[in-house]
């Protein structure tokens, strides 16, 4: 029953969404076009109901009043995977000379799509919100182009690992509670739920197998599963003379394992599975609006990869199974300003930096899921159209970045061989925001 709940509830929140391509990590950095517009500093300068909701409940307090947002974002991913190997790397004359190539993913366009809705009842301390949007995730496809030597087929056909597809993603649902304890202080919660849905090719998170006795194990091919998880978000959220202050803490998204049906090399049914969780992030932020027309906020946040099941772990077990994508801990930091250049018209600007979660070294495991930008510039604006109603734009820019390690085996990396991933992404995203009395 669970699982076909979870199925109903991603194939109406996915009907709109596509591959997300995150800078953070594999977490969004920001939703909405206000929120993006401000690299994702909004733990403690609520501007609108998005990013209220999703960086701190507590905040929506400090709302004007209730409002609804429409966003819709469309990415644009610039990603290759480059790899090479020497001559002998592999044993004598194998290969006979330098082999190199580039492989660019064919997933390079995304449409993606989130709602937020906050009521702020007259007379009443209580305000509550409902938040659903895809908050993480990743998609690549990278193709045999008879050059690179990673998606060269596997032996003893070729020395890679073939067409390399991957697809994540992580849709959430949370409805929100706050309450002001007085004028300066509230504290507030979310429950939530998440649905994510996963798709390797080759799967190497399970043994590989060698069921035709040629003496070349070989991964086993996956299709589209569902796991359905759910965690806790708490906030507080504190603002006096000007000033404003938050602290919000996401729990982990506890997910149930994706079950995979598949087959072995000689088309005998196999079945596997793996957990991937979400991470929890704990995040402080600042925000200043003493002086007239300018809004300043600064965010800065921790996510613990290191203690999430799927990400905690790399390398291989006994069997030659992947253990995970062993990804490091992050901090993130996050500044933006807003101008309101007159009553309907406000300009925005941020920037946005994080640290790498992939190691040079862990790359070969990566090249799936390398998500390594590290650097980030955000615009954007408002203009309202009529007393209610206001639209906004902003653009996201990643900057580039790559990491570069070894080929890997279970017994250990191959000397002269090297495997590079290189990321970037643009965010173009439109909102609609209707306040209500």
């Amino acid at each position: 029953m669970a699982r076909r709940i979870g199925r109903l509830f991603a194939a109406i929140l996915l009907l709109f969404c596509s591959h997300l391509h995150a800078q953070t990590g594999h977490v969004a950095h920001g939703v909405g076009a206000i929120n993006q517009s401000m690299a994702g500093a909004g733990t403690a300068m609520p501007l609108d109901a998005t990013g209220a909701l999703f960086w701190n409940p507590a905040s929506i307090t400090d709302l004007k009043s209730s409002e609804v947002d429409v966003n819709g974002d469309i990415v644009r991913v610039d990603s290759d995977l480059s790899s090479a190997v020497a001559p002998n790397a592999l044993g004598p004359g194998i290969p006979p000379r330098t082999l190199s190539g580039t492989s660019p993913t064919d997933a390079t366009t995304s449409v993606l799509a989130s709602i937020a809705w906050v009521h702020r009842p007259k007379y009443s301390r209580w305000s509550y919100g409902v938040f659903a949007a895809t908050i993480g995730g990743f998609g690549f496809d990278f193709k045999n182009n008879g050059q690179n030597p990673i998606t060269t087929p596997p032996p003893p056909n070729g020395i890679g690992l073939g067409d390399i597809f991957t697809k994540y993603l992580l849709v959430q649902a949370a409805p929100s509670f706050a309450y002001e304890v007085n004028d300066h202080f509230s504290v507030g919660i979310a429950p939530s739920v998440g649905v994510s849905t996963l798709k390797v090719n080759p799967f190497p998170f399970t043994s590989p197998d060698d069921a035709n006795h040629d003496g070349f194990p070989t991964y086993p091919r996956s299709n589209t599963q569902v796991a359905v998880g759910g965690g806790v978000q708490g906030g507080l959220y504190y603002k006096t003379d000007g000033w404003h202050l938050g602290v919000s803490v996401k729990s982990p998204l506890w997910f149930n394992a994706f079950k995979f049906d598949s087959h072995n090399e000689v088309g005998e049914p196999r079945s596997f599975k793996f957990t991937l969780n979400y991470p929890m992030i704990v995040t402080t932020g600042i925000g200043y609006s003493g002086f007239e027309k300018f809004t300043f906020a600064a965010d800065v946040r921790f996510i613990d990869y290191e203690n999430t099941k799927g990400f905690d772990q790399t390398g291989f077990d006994p069997t030659g199974a992947v253990r995970g994508l062993g990804w490091r801990n992050i901090w993130v930091f996050a500044t933006g300003m807003q101008y309101a250049a007159s009553d309907r018209f406000s300009i925005r600007g941020g920037y946005g930096f994080n640290g790498n979660p992939i190691r040079d070294a862990n790359a070969f495991f990566n090249v799936g899921s390398a998500l390594v930008t590290q650097h980030q510039a955000n615009a954007g604006f408002s203009y309202r159209v009529k007393e209610h109603a206001a639209v906004s734009f902003a653009y996201h820019h990643a900057f580039e970045n790559d990491i570069t390690g070894p080929f890997q085996t279970p017994l250990g990396p191959i000397p002269g061989t090297s495997v590079r991933p290189k990321f970037g992404t643009d965010f173009f995203v439109i909102s609609l925001n209707l306040k209500f009395e």
